[in-house]
């Protein structure tokens, strides 16, 4: 693709939330500059926000760093951008580097790496583009930026910005960052109950991480919440087993994780206890807390209980909730939230 041109050109960059998205930006950046001179370089998610930077352009050239970009905005690069590049560290630094970087819980830090891993998963099964992954850290930065300008089609700058042409990337990214560590490294010393959540969430986002859109996948149930008995969130972790005696509340949400773009469908399995006088429930999944469908059930005494429920996600940022309810007070019952299976079914 030639470097010049009468079109003014657009240029994107959809990356995780993380060192190697920044360091490439502004690599980007760079070449930009050298290419075409004055540029316009804007952040934003929305199209709403890059159609304002647009027409603040006057037909300049844009460069545009998405970390989380609306689907209206992925549909936009697919249609009008030049240039696209995916940038993506691994799952687990990208956890890491969240939770650092914007002091947010494990929980948190969780919820933003997905909903980035999925987005980016729709532009990546839309449009194909060329990807940057962790595995550029070993190499020097001259030979990283030879790499970049390879994919974009841009011509190579003589030398890097900031020069040193032998200098590892992963040595540049660290000094540039106050928060970002070797890839691996940022849960060294994490107890072996967060290690455990890490590597079963990283097991549901490395469907997105590989390129995998899915057909089937598992909500990881120790991501689920529960309340306390007058309803009121907890934010701890689903324990082996729920309590329903109480006040009607909800006493399963969760897991805030994100979906690909289609229609689904969820099968949650519980084991039920001591449910004697019987318990009736109501159960919904919601997107960003919009309801997207929702069934009423009756638990049994004793045993397995299973149920589905059909809705579709148009917004792959949106997070998703599935929410148990129980309708009525109890004076008894347990119940264990065994798995939530969730099937494309177009």
């Amino acid at each position: 693709m030639p470097d010049s041109g009468d079109a003014p050109a657009l240029v994107a960059i959809c990356g995780t939330p993380s060192p190697l998205t920044q360091w490439s930006a502004n690599l980007v950046h760079h070449l930009a500059s050298r290419t075409w001179g004055p540029h316009v370089f804007v952040g934003a998610n929305s199209e709403a926000e890059f159609l304002d930077a647009l027409d603040r352009s006057q037909g300049r050239p844009v460069v545009l760093l998405a970390h989380v970009p609306a689907r209206a905005l992925m549909d936009r690069i697919v249609r009008t951008f030049d240039r696209v590049l995916l940038v993506q560290d691994d799952p687990v630094d990208v956890i890491g580097y969240v939770r650092d970087e914007r002091q947010l819980k494990l929980w948190g830090a969780m919820s933003v790496a997905s909903q980035s891993l999925t987005t980016l998963a729709y532009l990546r099964a839309k449009l194909k583009p060329p990807e940057v992954r962790s595995d550029i850290y070993g190499l020097d930065v001259g030979a990283a930026a030879r790499a970049i300008c390879a994919k974009l089609g841009m011509s190579p700058p003589e030398a890097p910005p900031g020069g040193g042409n032998d200098e590892r990337v992963l040595s540049r990214v660290l000094a540039a960052s106050a928060h970002a560590k070797a890839p691996g490294a940022y849960f060294a010393n994490a107890d072996e109950n967060e290690k455990d959540l890490i590597a079963t969430a990283c097991r549901y986002f490395d469907n997105f991480a590989a390129g995998r859109s899915g057909e089937r996948f598992e909500w990881p149930i120790p991501m689920f919440l529960t309340t306390d008995k007058k309803g009121q969130p907890l934010w701890t972790h689903l324990g082996d087993e729920i309590d329903l005696t109480g006040p009607a509340r909800i006493f399963v949400y969760g897991p805030f994780l994100h979906l690909p773009v289609g229609a689904w469908t969820l099968k949650a399995t519980l084991q039920v206890a001591e449910n004697l006088s019987g318990n009736a429930i109501q159960i919904d999944v919601t997107a960003d807390e919009r309801a997207l469908a929702k069934v009423k059930a009756q638990l049994p005494k004793e045993g397995e209980f299973a149920f589905e429920i059909n809705f579709a996600v148009d917004e792959p940022r949106d997070p998703m909730q599935l929410r148990i309810y129980s309708l009525e007070g109890a004076i008894e019952g347990k119940v264990r939230l065994e798995s939530v299976e969730l099937t494309r079914v177009e």
